[in-house]
C-alpha cells in the first residue's frame, strides 16, 4: 500500500503549516502587546426578538450572544438577574444603550440613560464581553465585582471609556488593554489589583484620564510614563518601587495632575521633572525620595507636595511664582526659606532644619 503523502508532497505541506502557525503568532502580537482570542459562545440570539424589528441583524447577533453569555456571571440587585433576554429587544436591556456608533454598557448606578441600572452588581466580568467589538463605553464601576480583569477586553478596539473602579477586582492588569488605542479614559482605581503596571499602557496617547490608584500594584513605574498625554495620572496608594521617571511634557487637556504619593519610590527627583507647559500639580509625598529639590521646575506648577521624604539641600530660590501650595515638611532640608512666592496660599515646612 502506498502512503497517502510522499516526502515530495509532505515537505511543502509542512512549510505551509509552519507559515500559518507563524502568521497566527504574528497576528496574536501587535507591537509587542499580546492579543486575546475571542471567546466562543452559544448562539441564542439568531432570529430572536432581541435583534429588534428593523435592526441590522448581522451586526447585532454577535454582541447579543456575547452579552447573554456575560450575563451568566453577573447578578443584579437583590439577587435578581438582569432583564437581558432573547425575548426582549436589546434597546430595552438594562444598562445598555444601542447607539449609532456602537454599544454603551453602563451598569453603574447614577448613570443617566434610557434603561438605567440601579443597585449594586455582583459576580465577575465574563471574557465574552470582549466579543462586543462595537462597544464604545464600558462602565462597571461602584459595584462588588470580584475576580480578574479579562484579557479579552483588549479586543474592544472601539472603546473610549473603560471604568472598572471601586470594585473588588484582583490579579494583574492585562497588557492587552494597550490595544485599546481609542481609549480616552482608563479607571481601574480602588480595587485589589496586583503585579506591575504594564509598560505597554504608556502607548495609549489619546488618554485623558489614567487612574490606577488605591490598588496593590508593585514594581517600577514604567520609564515610558512621559509618553502619556493624560491630564490625570493617578498612581498613588500602591506599593510601587524604583526611581521616579520623567513626567509627561504635553497634555491632551489644559492641565496635568500627577499623584504618586504613598508608594515606596526611591532615588532622586529628575532634574527635568516635567518640561511641559501643562504640569499643574505634582504629589510625591510619603515615599523614600532623596537628594535635592530640582532647581528648575515647570513655570506652570501650582501645587507641589514633596513632604515626608528624605530630601536634602536647600529650597531653590527659583521656585515657580505660580505656586499656590508648597508642602516640604518632614524632610532634611537646610538653609533659608525663600522670601517671595507671590501666589502662595499654603506653605508647610515643619520638621526640617530651615532658617529665616
Amino acid at each position: 500500500m502506498k502512503p497517502c503523502l510522499s516526502a515530495r508532497t509532505l515537505l511543502p505541506a509542512l512549510r505551509v503549516l509552519c507559515a500559518a502557525i507563524a502568521l497566527t503568532a504574528l497576528m496574536m502580537t501587535i507591537a509587542g502587546t499580546p492579543v486575546a482570542a475571542q471567546v466562543v459562545v452559544p448562539d441564542v440570539c439568531s432570529g430572536s426578538r432581541a435583534l429588534g424589528p428593523t435592526a441590522p441583524t448581522l451586526s447585532r447577533i454577535a454582541p447579543c450572544n456575547a452579552l447573554m453569555a456575560a450575563k451568566e456571571t453577573l447578578q443584579g440587585p437583590n439577587n435578581n438577574v438582569l432583564n437581558w433576554s432573547p425575548t426582549i429587544d436589546m434597546e430595552n436591556w438594562t444598562g445598555l444603550r444601542v447607539a449609532a456608533n456602537g454599544y454603551q454598557l453602563r451598569l453603574a448606578e447614577g448613570e443617566t440613560q434610557s434603561n438605567p441600572f440601579t443597585g449594586v452588581l455582583k459576580g465577575r466580568i465574563h471574557p465574552a464581553l470582549g466579543n462586543v467589538s462595537q462597544m464604545t463605553q464600558l462602565y462597571l464601576y461602584n459595584n462588588q465585582l470580584t475576580g480578574t480583569i479579562p484579557s479579552t477586553l483588549g479586543n474592544l478596539t472601539s472603546l473610549q471609556q473603560l471604568r472598572l473602579e471601586n470594585n473588588q477586582l484582583t490579579g494583574p492588569i492585562p497588557p492587552q488593554l494597550a490595544n485599546l488605542t481609542n481609549l480616552l479614559e482608563l479607571k481601574l482605581n480602588n480595587n485589589k489589583l496586583t503585579g506591575p503596571i504594564p509598560p505597554q499602557l504608556t502607548n495609549l496617547i489619546r488618554l485623558n484620564t489614567f487612574e490606577l490608584n488605591n490598588n496593590k500594584l508593585t514594581g517600577p513605574i514604567p520609564p515610558q510614563l512621559a509618553n502619556l498625554r493624560a491630564g490625570i495620572i493617578y498612581l498613588h496608594n500602591n506599593k510601587l518601587t524604583g526611581t521616579l521617571p520623567a513626567l509627561p511634557a504635553t497634555s491632551n487637556i489644559l492641565a496635568t495632575y500627577v499623584r504618586l504619593e504613598n508608594n515606596q519610590l526611591t532615588g532622586t527627583i529628575p532634574t527635568q521633572l516635567g518640561s511641559g507647559p501643562h504640569l499643574w500639580s505634582v504629589n510625591l509625598n510619603n515615599n523614600k525620595l532623596t537628594g535635592p529639590i530640582p532647581a528648575t521646575l515647570p513655570a506652570s506648577l501650582r501645587w507641589l507636595h514633596l513632604n515626608n521624604n528624605r530630601l536634602t539641600g536647600t529650597i531653590p530660590i527659583t521656585l515657580p511664582a505660580s505656586l499656590r501650595q508648597l508642602h516640604l515638611n518632614d524632610n532634611d532640608l537646610t538653609g533659608n526659606i525663600p522670601a517671595t512666592l507671590p501666589s502662595l496660599q499654603q506653605l508647610h515646612l515643619n520638621d526640617n532644619e530651615l532658617t529665616g
